[in-house]
This record gives C-alpha cells, structure tokens and sequence, in this order.
C-alpha cells in the first residue's frame, strides 16, 4: 500500500489528462492501491457516476490486459453498519461498491473493462432491488445459479428481502431454486415472511419443488 500514491492527487484534482498520461507510461504507479487497499476504480465507484468518463479513460490507455483485469478484480476494505447497528468492515472490488451504491455508469464502465461480476455483486443487486444492475450483470457473465458459502441463491435474497422486481427478473434468467444450508427453498423463504406477492409469483413461475405442502402449511 502507499500512504499517497501518484495517481490519487491527479484523482483528487479531476486532472484527467495527468491520469491518463500516467496510465500510458507508468501504468503499474497507476494500480498501486492506497491506504485501505483502494485502487482508482474504488474510488470512482466510491463518488459516482460523475467520475465515470475519468475512469473510462484510464481503463482505455492501461496497456496490459493482465494488468488491467488485476486492477479491476482488487479488493478494498469498505466499513458498513451491521445487522446489530455496529460497524463492521469487509472486502469489496470497485464493481461490488458501484452495484450496491447504485452507481449504474461506474458498472458499466467495469463491466466493459473486463470486471468480474460474482456472486457479491450479484447478491448486492438482488438485495436492493437494482433490477437493471441484476440484468447487466448477468448479461455480463454473473453465474444465476451462484450460491453463497450458506448456500443462498439469488433468488432466496430476493425472497428474503421482498423485491418482487427481482424475483422476476431472475425467473426470466431462469434461476433455479436451491435448497439453502437450512434445507429452504426461495418459496419457503417467501411463505415464512407471509410475503403473498412473491409466493404467488414463485409458483406462477413454476418454483414449487417437489410439492407445495411445507408452504402450504406455512401459510395456514
């Protein structure tokens, strides 16, 4: 890590000219991470769209793919507020942190660059109901059928959280419905939340497993 690499004060006074030249004949002084392990791409997803054709061009002038594809896939320590009101900290790449801020210029920008959409990212969609960042992605190579290391799938984040938007759009990708390590299927999520909406909208999609009685007593 460096305290105060030399692309950063380029970032910081928007001089794009500079970032580029820099990227051009220095590119590995332009993918040193600084402090937190925050690369350029975290930092433009950190701001927002506004600092998406800075990022474009310094993506376009890296001459090494092998480079560039290592830049993008960094991760960076990302403080957030926990389930029980603390604050916790985890690993994010650049595309995670634009999915989940909604910075939908930032993604595409990563996504085009050659940007991993894994199952983080996809998740993070989900969860907020991005429904146009959950269709980029997956049009991008994100895997519908990822599991987390609890075995959820996308579709049982959608279930969980309620956003009905996403259930839809990942039916229409064809998500299947796992079992997650608790022995639950999305349908079961969705009747335990007596979430109506979303049952009537998993069965209609053809997601019933092997039958419907767990739901339906669920239900009664």
């Amino acid at each position: 890590l460096n305290m105060n690499p030399k692309w950063l004060k380029h970032f910081k006074s928007r001089d794009i000219s500079a970032l580029v030249n820099l990227a051009r004949q220095n590119p590995r002084a332009c993918t040193v991470p600084c402090p937190r392990g925050w690369t350029l791409p975290m930092h433009c997803a950190n701001e927002g769209n506004s600092t998406a054709p800075c990022l474009k061009r310094v993506l376009e002038a890296l001459p090494a793919k092998h480079l560039l594809v290592k830049h993008l896939d960094a991760t960076g320590t990302v403080y957030e507020v926990t389930p029980g009101g603390g604050i916790g900290d985890t690993q994010k790449s650049a595309l995670c942190m634009a999915v989940t801020l909604n910075h939908e210029a930032i993604v595409t920008v990563l996504l085009h660059h050659g940007a991993t959409p894994d199952w983080q990212c996809l998740f993070a969609a989900t969860s907020l109901g991005y429904v146009f960042l959950i269709d980029q992605l997956l049009s991008h190579g994100a895997d519908v059928s990822a599991v987390s290391p609890h075995r959820f799938t996308a579709l049982h984040i959608a279930a969980r959280d309620g956003q009905h938007c996403a259930l839809e759009t990942l039916a229409r990708w064809k998500a299947p419905d796992l079992l997650n390590r608790s022995g639950e299927s999305a349908l079961y999520v969705a009747a335990s939340r007596r979430d109506l909406a979303a049952v009537v909208l998993l069965i209609s999609n053809g997601y019933y497993g092997d039958g419907l009685d767990p739901v339906l007593n669920l239900a009664v």
